[in-house]
């Protein structure tokens, strides 16, 4: 697997639910799973699980994304489901 010199650090946070709900049937979830694992072992990369007994959080509205731009700008992407929005903070 190839990685940039100077990869950005991403952080990846999942609902334990999307880790255990065999959509596409066992297959399917090995092989999700076994990327997961590929992924999480490289220097930029960190997975991070929610478990099943954190309850309600936020992130079961929807998806989101956190960005902070080489500037310093920071991005946010918050997505439900009716729209997306986008917010910029300097």
């Amino acid at each position: 697997m190839w990685q940039r010199a100077e990869s950005p650090q991403c952080v990846f946070v999942l609902d334990e639910t999307a880790l255990r709900r065999p959509i596409g049937g066992p297959a399917v979830l090995d092989a999700q799973l076994g990327r997961l694992m590929e992924l999480a072992v490289m220097p930029s990369v960190r997975l991070r699980v929610v478990p099943l007994d954190a309850g309600a959080h936020v992130g079961l509205t929807g998806g989101f994304l956190l960005a902070e731009l080489p500037d310093g700008e920071r991005v946010t992407y918050v997505e439900d489901v009716a729209r997306g929005h986008v917010k910029v903070t300097p």
